[in-house]
């Protein structure tokens, strides 16, 4: 009896050991790991201005230049864990990074009538940030070439950076400062839609290319000031929490009196949007597990 019994509990786990070996080797057959590079143009860039100021005696001339600032703009790299539902459908879960191309501004100021002062103030502005993206992928085509097209949400995080050189100088005698500022908290959200062709080199390796656009919106809920020198020397502690942080809020109350605010408490500012939304071009491998 208990040899019977025995020999029926061995070929029950033999049969779901059997089912679940298979089971997983499907699953593992339809999957698929993508590596991928590219880089994203900005579709909605931020509106700034290049400035050239010059006093003397008689007049003051100004000029002014308009500057884009795509903050959107910049190398992306990443890398996704894809799966085969059916021959045209699949599901894939993205990473990427954003490598921000820097914007600089400029604003310069030569005043003839004050000591010969002359002031220069350059800013640079860039995006660092991580962005998950599972989407669905639509499969059509031949078995060596395919078309596809990809739709699904972005979310990313990361921050917006500001790197501050001004120098000036009256009568010959001249001063440098650095800070530098990071904006971040929140989430950066949106969708994308990308259109490629994948080309089937082997059983297992394809190469493909695709267009993306990605709408974004980023809404950070902080601004501070994380480097700050003056002649190559570090002056980050001579600023107080007040001058180094802004806190970005939905709602906030100004109460107007003699009283000097708190110097160790945040200052306050209401939120801004920021638009990173893009149009990105890339190129990548993708390795299928399946036979």
């Amino acid at each position: 009896m208990i040899k019977n019994t025995l020999k029926r509990h061995i070929k029950t786990a033999i049969i779901l050991a059997s089912l679940w070996f298979q089971a997983n080797t499907g699953i593992a057959q339809n999957l698929y790991i993508k590596l991928q590079t590219g880089y994203q143009l900005s579709l909605n860039p931020l509106s700034g201005q290049d400035v050239v100021s010059n006093v003397n005696s008689t007049f003051t001339t100004s000029t002014y230049t308009s500057n884009n600032i795509g903050l959107g703009t910049g190398f992306n790299f990443g890398a996704a864990l894809g799966y085969d539902i059916s021959e045209n459908l699949g599901t894939e879960l993205g990473l990427g990074y954003l490598l921000g191309q820097k914007n600089e501004v400029t604003s310069e100021s030569t005043n003839l009538n004050a000591n010969n002062t002359f002031y220069n103030n350059t800013t640079n502005i860039y995006t660092r940030m991580f962005f998950m993206n599972p989407s669905m992928v639509f499969k059509a085509g031949t078995a060596k070439l395919k078309p596809y097209a990809r739709f699904g949400l972005l979310l990313g995080i990361g921050s917006i950076n500001s790197e501050v050189n001004s120098e000036s100088s009256t009568n010959g005698s001249s001063s440098k400062e650095y800070n530098k500022y990071k904006i971040n908290g929140g989430l950066a959200w949106g969708a994308n839609g990308a259109f490629g062709l994948v080309q089937q080199v082997n059983e297992h390796v394809s190469i493909y290319a695709e267009v993306a656009i990605q709408t974004i919106n980023y809404r950070p809920k902080k601004s501070e000031m994380i480097e700050a020198e003056l002649n190559g020397n570090d002056i980050l502690n001579t600023y107080s929490t007040r001058d180094k942080i802004t806190e970005y809020t939905d709602k906030y109350t100004v109460v107007s009196s003699n009283n000097t605010p708190n110097p160790n408490k945040a200052s306050q500012s209401a939120r801004v949007n920021f638009p990173l939304s893009n149009v990105l071009f890339q190129i990548g491998v993708k390795f299928s597990m399946g036979k």
